[in-house]
């Protein structure tokens, strides 16, 4: 055997590939305390991760990776809500800096599924359980917070990041256990009951409503799938049309305006812990019919602060690609949301795909509120789309 052969032999192996993407996932859950506290020197060491693997994303998916419209739409949303905030700000930087995570993690998993698609699972769990276990951990031996930033005081700040970003690592480290168990012969494992317990440790101890909601949900829906019946029912398009029937409804036309009841035994009151006045503010700045196209940018921040709202975000997913690209972008998301959805609807059938939906769904339900244009969702959304799966069997007709 050749020097070359036995070379590609290593590169190939399972568990190099493994190591491989773990570097991949690594560098694009960086902790949010790495800024704020002494240990800021981690920070360049981060980015030069991501930077290379940013090329070698890039190299293995121009060979390897299939090249359709989902990558092209994700490419598109990036691309406009960049574009926009040259536009209005001569300044795209900052918003390449934060796309270009969300864009590269597609690639990665378009690249990486067809041929190590249990290898990429496994090493979303290494990256995204330790995480949540660091996380946990801080919770426990710093209860008043790690850090303060400029948006949020201390108490509210832990290892990983804000209380309701805890999401980011707990629905894909419960997700992935999952998935590792549908690869095996049990229904569930004590790995995964290890993780879920975890999750509702950190929820517990550092309470965010719609994370808990979300895990709630995926908890609850992730043994019905288990069933035929439900997990038909429980299918991508189910959760996507839910989402857009909650979010003209609660966002746009205010059902909860007539819900405080209910909403206060969650611990919201009917304007969602003040988000409905950065609501109405976004949906001001976007009544002027010249940034219908292509929004603020990230020059929207700036007019918050004409409404006395120092926020950096719309609270609401939908919002804040709205703001970020205008109706352009938004088209393109929705896109991207639809067709990811149809996919699990197609093979609605298969546990795996029943389960992929379901974590989609979460992160749609802490979008009502929060966004979630995070790594994390896109992550999600790309395996959706490139998981492998198969189709039931046709009935032939007699």
């Amino acid at each position: 055997m050749s020097a070359l052969s036995l070379l590609r032999s290593f590169l190939l192996n399972k568990y190099v590939v493994i190591v491989a993407l773990v570097f991949v996932m690594g560098g694009y859950f960086e902790p949010h305390s790495f800024a704020y506290t002494k240990f800021s020197f981690l920070v360049p060491l981060y980015e030069l991760d991501r930077y290379l693997c940013f090329i070698g994303v890039a190299t293995v998916y121009i060979l390897f990776g299939k090249k359709d419209l989902f990558c092209l739409g994700t490419i598109a949303v990036a691309a406009t809500c960049c574009l926009s905030s040259y536009i209005y700000s001569g300044d795209s930087f900052v918003y390449i800096l934060e796309w270009l995570p969300k864009v590269m993690v597609v690639l990665a998993v378009a690249a990486a599924a067809k041929n190590y698609f249990r290898e990429l699972v496994a090493a979303v769990f290494i990256v995204t359980a330790s995480l949540c276990a660091l996380n946990l951990l801080s919770m426990i031996v710093y209860p008043n917070g790690v850090y303060e930033s400029e948006f949020s005081p201390q108490y509210v700040n832990f290892f990983y990041a804000h209380r309701n970003e805890t999401w980011e690592i707990a629905i894909p480290a419960i997700l992935s256990s999952m998935l590792l168990d549908c690869f095996g012969s049990r229904k569930v494992t004590l790995r995964t009951m290890a993780v879920v317990a975890a999750c509702c440790a950190m929820e517990y101890l550092q309470f965010s409503a719609t994370t808990s909601i979300a895990l709630t949900l995926m908890i609850t829906c992730a043994v019905l799938v288990n069933f035929r019946v439900p997990r038909k029912l429980l299918n991508g398009l189910t959760y996507f049309g839910a989402y857009l029937v909650a979010f003209f409804s609660i966002v746009i036309f205010r059902v909860q305006d007539h819900l405080g009841t209910i909403l206060s035994f969650i611990g919201k009151n009917v304007t969602f812990t003040g988000r409905t006045k950065i609501w109405d503010a976004s949906l001001t700045m976007m009544s002027d019919p010249s940034h219908w196209p292509l929004g603020y940018g990230w020059q929207f921040m700036e007019g918050y602060r004409e409404f006395g709202i120092w926020q950096s975000s719309a609270h609401d997913t939908m919002l804040q690609i709205l703001l970020s690209g205008g109706l352009v972008a938004v088209a393109f998301f929705v896109a991207v949301l639809a067709a990811a959805a149809w996919r699990a609807f197609t093979y609605r059938d298969d546990k795996m795909f029943a389960l992929l939906a379901l974590a989609f769904g979460c992160v749609l339900v802490i979008g009502l509120t929060e966004e979630v244009n995070r790594v994390a969702f896109f992550l999600i959304l790309g395996l959706m789309m490139y998981a492998p799966g198969r189709l039931p069997a046709r009935i032939p007709r007699r």
